[in-house]
């Protein structure tokens, strides 16, 4: 699935009633689309690349001053290391950039 739109307000978490566990989700879907095919690697880095962006402009209204450049490293290794599939850096910032 691609998303389309990932950025932060469209993912929700809450924790499950008298549990210890979480449940996930997402918001607003109009742009999603449910391939059969792998998401290709412009698709991973959209969406991937929208959601860095987001983590930066949340971090720069509240204070906390990380730079795109560090949100985008972090998922780009956390992606690599969960999914086995490398993102380029480079791409990967370029893309994010393109969302602030």
């Amino acid at each position: 699935m691609v998303h389309g739109d990932a950025k932060l307000s469209n993912f929700y978490v809450s924790k499950a009633p008298h549990s210890r566990t979480y449940r996930f989700g997402t918001w607003d879907l109009d742009a999603a689309m449910i391939k059969e095919d792998p998401l290709s690697e412009h698709e991973r880095i959209r969406d991937l690349g929208r959601t860095a962006a987001s983590f930066a402009e949340i971090s720069w209204r509240i204070g906390a001053g990380k730079t795109l450049e560090h949100y985008s490293a972090a998922l780009s290794e956390a992606y690599t290391r969960s999914c086995g599939m490398p993102i380029p850096a480079a791409r990967f910032l370029k893309e994010a950039r393109t969302y602030l």
